[in-house]
C-alpha cells in the first residue's frame, strides 16, 4: 500500500450524503487564517492610527468637543479591542480547520492501513 493520502470521500454514518472534501477544509482553513493576519494587520496600522488620532482629540476642547470626545471614549476602546480579537478568532479558527482535516485525512490512511493489514492476515486455524 502506498504512502499517499488516498484520494476519496469520506462520509459518517455510511450513506447519509454528508461528504468532508478533505483538501477543500484545508484550503478554507488556510484562506481564514490568512483573512485572520489581515484583519490583524489592519488593526495594527489603521486601527492605531485611529486610536493615536482618537488621543489627540481633534474635535477640540468645546462643549461639542466634550461631547464628541465623551461617546468616542465610550465606544472607541470596545471596538478597537474587538476588532483586534476578531483577527486572532479568524486565525485560531483557521488552524482549527486545517488541523481538523489533516487529523481526519491521517486518521483515515491509518484505518485504511489498519483494515488492509486486517484483511491479508491468514491465520493459521485449524478445521
Amino acid at each position: 500500500m502506498s504512502d499517499e493520502i488516498p484520494v476519496r470521500q469520506l462520509t459518517w454514518p455510511a450513506g447519509d450524503g454528508t461528504h468532508l472534501d478533505l483538501d477543500l477544509a484545508r484550503d478554507a482553513g488556510s484562506r481564514m487564517t490568512a483573512a485572520g493576519k489581515d484583519v490583524t494587520a489592519l488593526r495594527n496600522g489603521t486601527g492605531a492610527s485611529i486610536d493615536s488620532a482618537g488621543q489627540a482629540k481633534p474635535w477640540g476642547t468645546d462643549d461639542v468637543g466634550n461631547a464628541l470626545d465623551k461617546g468616542y471614549s465610550e465606544i472607541a476602546p470596545t471596538i478597537l479591542n474587538l476588532w483586534r480579537q476578531v483577527g486572532t478568532a479568524l486565525e485560531s479558527m483557521g488552524g482549527n480547520i486545517t488541523q481538523a482535516a489533516t487529523v481526519t485525512s491521517d486518521t483515515d490512511v491509518a484505518a485504511a492501513k489498519r483494515t488492509d493489514k486486517a484483511a491479508n492476515h491468514h491465520p493459521d486455524i485449524p478445521v
